[in-house]
C-alpha cells in the first residue's frame, strides 16, 4: 500500500478486510489514509462510512462520508445501509424513516431483479430491530422470506433474528424449510446440524450429513463427507473422523491429483486419529512448505519429541507466520520443555493473529501468574473478550 501504484488496490483489499472481520478502527484508518490521496474515491468513501457506522462510536463521521457519496452519485444504493445505521445511532427516526423510503425507491427505480429487492427488504427488518421495534421486524421478515424461504442470505439473517429473540425452533425450521428446497446447500445443512449437535441431537446430524455423502455429484459428496469429519470431530471420535476425511480425498483422488489443502485436511485428520505413519506419508506428497513444516511439527509433538517439534515450527512461523494455531501448538511443544518464554512469545502471537482461535491468552496468563505477574495476566485475557468470549477456563481464571 505504500506503493503508489499499488495504495488503491493494495489499501481497498486492506480495508475490505479488516472491515469484514470486524476491525473497524483498522478500516477506518487504512480508508482515511487512502482518501488524502483519493479524496472523492466513492468505494474508499463507502468503506470508511460503513466502518464509522458499524462501530457504533463514529456516526457523525459516518453520516458526513454517505452524504458526501450522495452528493458524488446520488443514486448510490450501498450507501444508504451507513446513512441509515448512522442516523438511528444518532436517534433521529424521523430522518430514518425518510432515508428507508428513498432507499425503497432507489430499490424500485433501479429495477436491480429480485436479490436486491431481498436485500433491501432485509434492511428494512433489520432497521426495525435495530430500533427496538420488534413486532415489525418480525411482520418485515415473514413478508420477506414469502417466496423467498430459501434465499441464504434472507434465511440467515432472519435465522439470527429469531435466534436473537431466543425462538430457536422457528430459526431450526427456517433452515429446514431452506435445505429442503435446496437439498445441495452446504450452508444451511451444516448450520442445521450444528444447531442439532447443539441441541443434543447429534446423531440426527450425523444421519443428515451423512445422507448428503451419496451425492451423485463427486464434488458435492467429498464436500459432505468433509462437513461429516468435522461434525465427528467436534463429538471427539477422531477415527471416525479420519474415516470420513479419507473418503472425501478418495472421491477428490479419483478425478484428479487433491490440492494442497485437501493433502494438509486428510493428514490433520490422520495425526488426530493417531495414525501417525500414514500422516507423514501424506507430508511426502505435500509441495506447499508450510503444510508440510506443520503436518511434521505436530506429529513430532505429538510422539513427545518436542525439540524436533520445534525445528520444525520455527520453519512454519517464517513460512506461515499468521496462522494462529502453528503459534499456539509451538508454544505447547516449549511449555511441555519448560521452555516458558518461548512459549509466552507464541502464546501472544497467537492472540495477536486470532484472540479466540485457541485458548492462548488462558495459557499465556496461566505462565504470568505463575510468574506472580497478574496485571499482565488480566491484560492478556481480556483482549477482545467482549468480542470473542474466553472458554469457561478462562472465565474463572479471570
Amino acid at each position: 500500500m505504500r506503493d503508489p501504484d499499488w495504495m488503491m488496490s493494495a489499501g481497498m483489499q486492506l480495508a475490505l478486510d479488516s472491515a469484514r472481520s470486524a476491525n473497524y478502527e483498522s478500516a477506518i484508518s487504512i480508508s482515511t489514509e487512502m482518501l488524502e490521496a483519493y479524496p472523492d474515491s466513492i468505494p474508499v468513501l463507502t468503506i470508511r462510512a460503513s466502518s464509522y457506522a458499524h462501530s457504533r462510536m463514529h456516526n457523525e463521521e459516518a453520516l458526513a462520508d454517505a452524504n458526501r457519496v450522495l452528493e458524488l452519485d446520488p443514486d448510490n444504493l450501498e450507501i444508504m445501509e451507513a446513512k441509515i445505521l448512522a442516523l438511528i445511532g444518532l436517534e433521529r427516526i424521523d430522518e430514518v424513516g425518510a432515508a428507508m423510503e428513498e432507499m425503497g425507491r432507489k430499490v424500485d427505480s433501479n429495477e436491480l431483479g429480485p436479490g436486491v429487492t431481498a436485500w433491501h427488504c432485509a434492511t428494512t427488518a433489520i432497521f426495525a430491530e435495530e430500533s427496538g421495534n420488534i413486532p415489525l421486524a418480525e411482520s418485515r421478515w415473514v413478508n420477506c422470506l414469502e417466496g423467498n424461504s430459501s434465499d441464504p442470505e434472507l434465511v440467515l439473517k432472519a435465522v439470527r433474528f429469531y435466534d436473537g429473540q431466543v425462538r430457536f425452533d422457528r430459526s431450526e425450521e427456517l433452515l429446514r424449510v431452506a435445505l429442503e428446497a435446496t437439498p445441495n446447500n452446504r450452508t444451511f445443512r451444516v448450520s442445521l446440524a450444528s444447531r442439532l449437535r447443539e441441541s443434543e441431537r447429534a446423531e440426527e446430524a450425523e444421519a443428515m450429513l451423512r445422507a448428503a455423502t451419496e451425492n451423485e455429484n463427486i464434488s458435492l459428496a467429498a464436500a459432505a463427507w468433509l462437513d461429516l469429519a468435522k461434525h465427528l470431530q467436534t463429538v471427539e471420535r477422531y477415527p471416525d473422523a479420519a474415516v470420513a476425511v479419507g473418503e472425501a480425498f478418495a472421491l477428490v483422488e479419483s478425478i484428479g491429483s487433491p490440492d494442497a489443502s485437501m493433502l494438509l485436511e486428510y493428514a490433520d485428520a490422520l495425526l488426530i486419529a493417531g495414525r501417525y505413519d500414514e500422516s507423514l506419508a501424506l507430508a511426502d506428497r505435500m509441495t506447499h512448505e508450510p503444510h508440510e513444516e506443520m503436518i511434521r511439527a505436530r506429529v513430532a509433538q505429538e510422539q513427545g519429541n518436542f525439540k524436533v517439534a520445534l525445528e520444525h515450527f520455527a520453519q512454519a512461523f517464517q513460512l506461515w507466520p499468521d496462522n494462529p494455531f502453528a503459534r499456539y501448538y509451538g508454544a505447547l511443544a516449549a511449555e511441555s520443555m519448560g521452555n516458558f518464554d518461548l512459549a509466552l512469545e507464541q502464546y501472544k502471537y497467537s492472540v495477536r493473529i486470532a484472540p479466540g482461535a485457541t485458548d492462548s491468552r488462558t495459557r499465556a496468563a496461566k505462565i504470568y501468574r505463575a510468574e506472580l505477574r497478574p496485571g499482565l495476566a488480566i491484560q492478556i485475557l481480556r483482549i477482545k473478550a467482549h468480542e470473542e468470549a474466553l472458554e469457561p477456563e478462562g472465565e474463572i481464571l479471570s
